[in-house]
């Protein structure tokens, strides 16, 4: 999946879920770079940050 730094700089990441996400969600990830996404989180459009924000508008 395509996520987003805070500055709106890319970055390729994968994970999985023991359940499923509701769509149009958005997560705030804590990425290792050894062991990838270690936890993750739904948060409000609202706590989006702008850079990250309008990469992700960008590319709907």
């Amino acid at each position: 999946m395509n996520s987003y730094k805070k500055d709106g700089k890319e970055k390729k990441v994968e994970f999985t879920a023991d359940h499923n996400l509701r769509k149009e969600a958005y997560l705030e990830l804590t990425v290792n770079s050894v062991k990838g996404v270690t936890s993750w989180e739904e948060v409000k459009k609202a706590e989006v940050p702008k850079e990250a924000l309008k990469k992700i508008n960008s590319n709907s």
